[in-house]
């Protein structure tokens, strides 16, 4: 906000502000100790008000200038408008949490239920020839001495017809900290977006974000991993854009927690424990760029704004 001047009169002053609203320049008028200032909000039209400011000065009764009332009176109507339509499309988030039904999580009760049970029997059994085995990217089996082993054939359980191992890993967790902190997030992501995209939309960027990040993953560092949190960094990178180019949406997440999640895939990078990073940085940008195609799509097809 800069000051481009002040006026002795308060009507010329607001006849000149009408007249840069007229234009579609943000401004104000304050008293200023028997004088009245006004400032341009618009920065980067603070020339143009400037070069306007001159010849109002030389000639105030200037048509432009005298007429410029209505004009003005329409943009701001306008700017009424659209400010209340965009407050319409704003969700409280907290009240939408509290009111959604069993029906609207659908998809986040069977994924969260699913993962539980998924992961108790993982931690009754252990990695050999078990849940992990016919879940996991690749099949597993013991060689002894506590290891195991896959094939080397990339993709070969895969190939062979067995396609559910594409998303299944996202239900494996290594332990119940594990499991307990991703669904937590899990339980967030859902409340936020399920009851907002509708829940077959929902499972549909699951199952793609899932594949995409287990892809990554297992290219990245062999089949044993396991874990909702590829899918979780997808959620918050859909959520993230969506917020940021495409607010009609709707979908709004808090830069506390874009923070947060930003803070904890970096942290884990460090290598200090046995985390898929790969699997969340893929998710994380599979997120956001599915989230980017209806606005892009719109800006290339029809000329929309993208934010």
């Amino acid at each position: 906000m800069r000051r481009l001047g002040s006026l002795d009169s308060k009507l010329l002053a607001d006849r000149f502000c009408d007249f840069l609203v007229s234009e579609k320049i943000s401004c104000q008028v304050d008293d200023d100790e028997g004088k009245f200032a006004i400032w341009v909000l618009d920065e980067d039209k603070l020339e143009q008000a400037r070069e306007a400011f001159a010849e109002f000065q030389n000639n105030p009764d200037a048509t432009q200038f005298a007429e410029a009332h209505s004009r003005a009176e329409q943009v701001r109507a306008e700017q009424f408008r659209q400010a209340k339509q965009a407050m319409k499309k704003q969700i409280d988030v907290r009240s939408r949490w509290e009111g959604a039904s069993g029906a609207d999580l659908l998809i986040t009760y069977l994924l969260i239920a699913t993962s539980t049970v998924v992961t108790l029997k993982f931690q009754l059994e252990g990695t050999n020839d078990g849940i992990f085995s016919r879940l996991a990217i690749a099949k597993v089996h013991d060689v002894g001495g506590g290891y195991v082993g896959w094939s080397r054939e990339k993709l070969r359980d895969v190939r062979n017809g067995e396609v559910w191992r594409l998303v299944t890993p996202i239900f494996l967790h290594m332990d119940p900290l594990h499991l307990l902190f991703n669904m937590y997030w899990m339980y967030q992501f859902g409340l936020l977006l399920e009851p907002r995209m509708r829940s077959w939309r929902f499972l549909l960027l699951v199952l793609c974000t899932a594949i995409i990040s287990n892809l990554t993953q297992y290219f990245w560092n062999g089949p044993m991993f396991g874990g909702m949190s590829g899918v979780l960094y997808a959620l918050f990178g859909f959520a993230w854009a969506k917020r940021d180019w495409e607010p009609e949406s709707g979908i709004y997440i808090d830069q506390m927690t874009v923070y947060i999640l930003l803070g904890f895939m970096f942290f884990f990078m460090l290598g200090l424990m046995p985390i898929a990073n790969a699997a969340h940085v893929s998710g994380l940008v599979s997120g956001y760029g599915i989230a980017l195609i209806r606005p892009l799509y719109r800006k290339m097809m029809f000329g929309k704004p993208v934010r």
